[in-house]
């Protein structure tokens, strides 16, 4: 474990001969100054591909690298964090008058975001765009362009990257908007997935696989001595003496939840194990309902709702199991950063959920909506201390091995190198 930290350490340090090799090689093929690089997100508020960018963009090498973040919804509760590191965030403002939610209100936002996006990206000129989410990716590439037509000879037309980090069961609501999106793909240089399942579904899609990039998340390895905190279970407003299972995902429909309160009435009735349910994640509307049916179901008493949190660590440190029942998902933090805590991962079969926990190995896979399986797993795990420990040991170190903070960016800066220096192999300039 020592030499893992060291490791970790000269990666983020930037020393180690390999890594210094690689960093000047890095320098040399884009250049003596910083490249300039432009991310555009709708915001920086919490949640899976927020977080994600929120802890990656820090870590690009400043010698190398002048990054910037650009919301135009709102800057988001991650935005000073995020600043304090260095990372400057704009944003698109309005005046408060058009801040309404009608229909005329909400088309001269979007006129004006437009606009405002295509002001910033003339000024800061980026080499790079990276593009995360749908919206940010529907808004932004044509403004790209159109930035691009208006100051023709004072630049090259900057490499676009678009990243997708779910499946694509949201097109169905919006076909249109799905149909552009798709028109929209020829337009990028690379599209990056982040699991096996959404580069499938990109490939369905249209995307030719020589502009297709796979990168998974990454996480920051919490220390070995976090992991235990049994005794701060009470400051955390969870029972001392239960098997705790903890679920880290805002209150949205797709999340699964209904099942899971479901299963772990089953699990609490077919176990004399006592157990006990902590759900974290901000509230999307559905709270009451599921406060509602986990009263009907008699487990209120045994249910901690603890709404968003800052401090997910330390309450996954005071877990026993972690869980996810999500129907749909590109690539879950969450699962990464419950298997970081030494947690043995209950996690439904959907999307990079089996890329992740290796069923029987690092955690349990189950199949979605399925109440019936996600509560014998848990009462499988509930029951069976010495299961809990193997899984949950071996869930850390395939984290360490495959997805930390430092393997995910390392992967960012080889794309974003490729795409804009010269003699380095990767995806084609299709500007």
């Amino acid at each position: 474990m020592a030499v893992l930290k060291a490791s970790i350490s000269a990666h983020k340090a930037g020393v180690g001969e390999q890594g210094m090799e690689q960093k000047e090689a890095k320098r040399r093929t884009v250049g003596a100054q910083p490249v300039p690089l432009l991310f555009v997100i709708g915001s920086l508020d919490i949640g899976g591909a927020e977080g994600h960018l929120a802890r990656i963009v820090p870590q690009l090498d400043r010698l190398v690298w002048a990054p910037a973040i650009y919301t135009f919804i709102r800057r988001g509760a991650l935005a000073e964090a995020v600043e304090r590191q260095g990372v400057p965030v704009y944003d698109a403002t309005f005046p408060a008058f058009l801040r309404g939610r009608d229909l005329v209100s909400r088309g001269v936002r979007l006129v004006l975001t437009f606009a405002q996006l295509v002001r910033h990206l003339i000024r800061r000129k980026p080499r790079v765009v990276h593009y995360f989410l749908p919206a940010s990716y529907l808004i932004g590439l044509p403004a790209t362009f159109v930035a691009h037509a208006l100051t023709a000879f004072a630049g090259p037309l900057p490499r676009r990257v678009m990243s997708r980090r779910s499946l694509n069961l949201y097109q169905r609501k919006y076909p249109i908007l799905a149909r552009l999106e798709r028109l929209l793909h020829k337009g990028c240089n690379v599209v990056v997935g982040n699991s096996r399942a959404v580069i499938e579904e990109l490939k369905g899609e249209g995307v030719s696989s020589e502009c297709l990039e796979l990168i998974y998340n990454g996480i920051e390895m919490p220390p070995v001595e976090a992991r235990d905190m049994r005794s701060r279970r009470a400051n955390l407003g969870l029972p001392e003496q239960a098997v705790i299972v903890t679920q880290v995902a805002n209150l949205i429909p797709y999340k699964g939840h209904a099942d899971l309160l479901d299963a772990f009435a089953k699990a609490q009735a077919a176990t004399s194990v006592g157990m006990a349910l902590c759900l974290v994640g901000r509230d999307d509307g559905i709270g009451a309902e599921l406060a509602a049916k986990a009263e009907a179901l008699g487990i209120a008493d045994r249910v901690t709702w603890l709404g968003a949190r800052g401090d997910v660590a330390a309450i996954l440190a005071a877990s026993d199991i972690g869980v996810l029942s999500s129907h749909q998902e590109g690539f879950s933090n969450a699962v990464l950063e419950g298997m970081a805590a030494s947690l043995p991962m209950v996690v439904t079969r959907v999307g990079g959920n089996s890329e992740a926990v290796i069923d029987g190995e690092t955690g349990l896979l189950v199949e979605p909506h399925n109440s019936d399986a996600l509560a014998k797993a848990l009462v499988r795990l509930a029951d069976d201390a010495a299961l809990r420990l193997r899984l949950g040991e071996a869930a850390r170190r395939r984290v360490e091995d495959n997805f930390t903070l430092g393997r995910c960016a390392d992967r960012y800066e080889r794309l974003y190198t490729s795409l804009i220096g010269t003699g380095v192999s990767g995806p084609p300039d299709r500007s």
